[in-house]
């Protein structure tokens, strides 16, 4: 979480170790650091075990893991682009159930060890991620005004299905799935209010997702006047990009077409609002973005930056 231009560039956890009826539970402290003069400020105090800032769902499948070997627990977290607003989430996960593995062979003793942590089973409670926004500069927290996403395997940012919008950091975007996975929406937080609006949903009978690469980068891109989405939709019953009006959710027109699916984009931007992406069965393309119109061009393999 470093940002090259500004000395408020740390995001960190403090984790206290406090004693309790599992092997130890936590209390979050979520804080920033002055990396020009190493001062260090709490933007939190309230969190506790299973209801702290920034962290990730103990039902990742590397919780216990990353404890015994004692790995940091970087925080869930994304600047804005001009260093002054931070995005992340309060995740609550103190009604999912536990489940306890045994360590039988340990160099603390002879006894075997407990190790419990939060995992839902089919039609359990999942951790619930609700929206925050902090300034920077002043400490300012400001709740998202929306109901918390759910957040069973890996909090949305990790999905990369939260970002900032603009420069500015007055716009904020992420992504909710129903639970079962068969409708997903876009929601814009506006930074200064944490009043949220909901761009546009895709449903479907079945699953429905953002890409077909499950932790991949959501095929969804707002242009950077904010007045158009492209949009990834398997409605036609291939998975294609989309044009969407950002004001109305409403579709313009389809993007690309044909028997195949579109993949993923592959990387990071080629140029301004320039992207490469992977198409059809290892094939590569390019969608150029311009004040006028979206092309898409599958003649000439775009390259990777």
């Amino acid at each position: 979480m470093r940002r090259s231009r500004r000395p408020l560039r740390w995001i960190r956890t403090n984790y206290r170790r406090l004693t309790g009826s599992g092997p130890f539970t936590q209390k979050t402290i979520f804080w920033i650091r002055n990396t020009a003069t190493n001062d260090r400020r709490a933007l939190t105090t309230d969190g506790e075990s299973r209801h702290d800032y920034a962290s990730r769902p103990e039902s990742n499948t590397g919780w216990v893991t990353a404890q015994r070997a004692g790995l940091p627990a970087p925080p869930v977290a994304r600047w804005s682009s001009d260093s002054k607003r931070i995005l992340t989430h309060q995740l609550d996960q103190r009604r999912v159930p536990e489940v306890h593995l045994i360590q039988s062979a340990h160099e603390s003793g002879l006894r075997p060890k407990l190790w419990s942590f939060a995992y839902p089973f089919p039609g359990d409670t999942v951790a619930r991620a609700a929206w925050w926004i902090f300034d920077a500069e002043s400490g300012r927290a400001t709740p998202v005004a929306a109901p918390p996403v759910d957040a069973a395997l890996a909090a949305p940012l990790e999905m990369d299905e939260a970002w900032w919008a603009d420069s500015g950091g007055t716009t904020a975007y992420y992504i909710e799935h129903e639970r079962g996975m068969k409708a997903w929406w876009l929601k814009a937080i506006d930074a200064a209010t944490g009043q949220v609006r909901t761009v546009a949903e895709e449903r479907g009978p079945t699953l429905t997702e953002a890409t077909l690469h499950i932790g991949t980068k959501p095929n969804v891109h707002v242009t950077r006047d904010g007045k158009e989405v492209i949009w990834f939709s398997e409605r036609d019953g291939f998975g294609h990009l989309y044009l969407l009006d950002a004001a109305t959710g409403q579709f313009k027109h389809q993007i690309t077409k044909g028997p195949w699916v579109m993949r993923c984009w592959f990387g990071s931007m080629i140029g301004p609002e320039r992207f490469g992406l992977s198409a059809r069965a290892g094939s590569r393309a390019e969608i150029r973005i311009s004040p006028t119109s979206i092309q898409w061009d599958s003649t000439a393999p775009a390259s990777r930056s």
